[in-house]
């Protein structure tokens, strides 16, 4: 009777045993599919950051290429009258008035 009590103890021990481990092993499948979930939504961030860096990437080589084109988007495509240069021989002198200093106050 004492051999079957200490087997029966011994097989209670190592099903307890074995329900533990199942136990550690949800957990660590738990934690790998959190891990899983984290990784797919950085992923979806750094794909998404991407994108928008991608976009205005493209936005900021338009925008060179209309400045070296001398051109913006709202400026229409017609090409621009240049004013006439002038230069000294057809530009009447006009002598500038020095302006009145300000007399000083004290208070």
């Amino acid at each position: 009777m004492e051999e079957q009590t200490a087997t029966t103890n011994e097989i209670s021990r190592n099903v307890n045993d074995v329900a533990s481990g199942n136990q550690e092993i949800a957990r660590n499948i738990t934690g790998v599919a959190t891990a899983a979930k984290s990784t797919t939504e950085g992923a979806e961030l750094y794909n998404k950051a991407a994108g928008e860096l991608a976009r205005l990437a493209s936005t900021l080589q338009a925008f060179g290429t209309a400045v070296r084109l001398g051109k913006d988007e709202h400026s229409d495509s017609r090409p621009t009258q240049q004013a006439p240069q002038r230069t000294v021989r057809n530009v009447p002198f006009v002598a500038k008035k020095k302006a009145a200093a300000a007399p000083f106050v004290k208070r």
